[in-house]
């Protein structure tokens, strides 16, 4: 009986599942390409980055030595969160996800500490 309800709103509002994923199916080779690309970006051109300067940065396929740049992009992602928080809370699992988000946001501070310089663009 749910499943046919369901069907129905599908045809009243004309949506099909398969059109939903359509885009974001499209677009996961670009954003996997450009990720592995930036990945392997330090690796090819090492002796760019590490005479480049930006900053207080001598040396940009070095880690950043004050971790400002980890920190800003965990802050900036919990601030990203928290900007669309009164959309989240109106969910009945809203708080749940924004705590969760949070969490997530803060707890990548440790991973992106080890990112060289370069991919740690804010």
């Amino acid at each position: 009986q749910m499943a046919s309800e369901m069907n129905a709103l599908f045809t009243k509002y004309d949506f099909h599942p398969i059109k939903a994923m359509a885009l974001p199916l499209l677009q996961m080779p670009i954003f996997m390409s450009v990720f592995f690309g930036l990945e392997q970006m330090p690796d090819y051109y090492s002796h760019k980055l590490s005479t480049g300067n930006m900053g207080w940065f001598v040396n940009l396929s070095a880690t950043d030595p004050y971790y400002v740049l980890p920190f800003l992009c965990a802050g900036t992602s919990v601030g990203i969160i928290d900007l669309g928080k009164t959309q989240m809370l109106q969910n009945p699992s809203g708080k749940t996800m924004l705590t969760t988000f949070r969490a997530m946001g803060a707890l990548s501070m440790p991973f992106t500490m080890m990112f060289p310089t370069a991919l740690l663009p804010n």
